[in-house]
């Protein structure tokens, strides 16, 4: 049975995919139209990466299977590997030689039967959209028309799925499958706990003892000071920590 592209152009034609039958269980949101269905365990992994670089771009590429069910075609996004070697700036990335040679080798070990389906990156702190940059990663090496691209900001905590419709990337709601409770924040992005009402009570009480230390400690080297310049005999009740602190202070 043939399948209709959402879009006769954006790369090669459609009907050339091998596609999957396959309806998948509890999936909510889906129409009688192509849409993207990612993986939450791969929403995950991306939100995960992203965070190890909040001063520059990464990005990897999308790994699953072209699908269809009763509702017409869709994609699966099963699965992604991260863009190892690439070559990141503040506002960009490119894939290097390395990086898809990484690629190859991961899918070669993990997905030997999946494609890779598109590809992702993030825009730390700037936002939801394909640049000039991104443009021409998209049209050189995702450009069949199933094939789409991911943006995520880790900074905004925003993201978007853009396919292939009437030649250009556009930005179109996706679908998240289950398959794993969702993380609530990346490991690397947990805030830090707050101090319980006790223990801050507990180091306020310690910073007044040690500035009560302090004082005790310059008034003694004083009170040497005075005895040692003439003004008396050395007292005979000197604390022994009193003098350590003198000397090596």
């Amino acid at each position: 049975m043939d399948v209709k592209t959402p879009s006769e152009s954006g790369g090669a034609a459609m009907e050339s995919a091998m596609w999957v039958d396959r309806t998948l269980a509890g999936l909510k949101g889906r129409r009688n139209e192509f849409q993207v269905v990612i993986a939450q365990s791969v929403l995950d992994e991306i939100h995960n990466h992203g965070h190890t670089r909040l001063d520059a771009e990464v990005c990897g590429v999308l790994v699953g299977l072209p699908c269809r069910d009763d509702a017409g075609p869709y994609l699966h996004v099963e699965a992604c590997i991260r863009g190892e070697n690439a070559t990141s700036a503040s506002a960009n990335v490119t894939f290097t030689a390395e990086t898809w040679s990484h690629i190859q080798a991961e899918m070669d070990r993990l997905h030997p039967d999946r494609k890779i389906v598109g590809w992702y990156h993030t825009h730390p702190g700037f936002g939801i959209f394909l640049s000039g940059m991104d443009l021409f990663i998209h049209q050189s090496f995702f450009d069949l028309s199933w094939q789409v691209a991911f943006v995520y900001d880790p900074l905004g905590k925003d993201e978007g799925a853009f396919v292939w419709d009437e030649g250009k990337p556009v930005r179109r709601e996706f679908l998240v499958q289950s398959d794993k409770p969702a993380d609530e924040t990346p490991e690397r992005m947990q805030p830090i706990p707050e101090p319980k009402p006790s223990e801050g009570k507990m180091g306020m009480y310690i910073f007044i003892l040690i500035v009560l230390l302090a004082l005790a400690a310059i008034a003694w080297s004083i009170w040497m000071l005075y005895w040692m310049g003439g003004g008396g005999a050395v007292p005979s009740a000197i604390p022994e920590a009193a003098i350590m602190n003198r000397w090596v202070r």
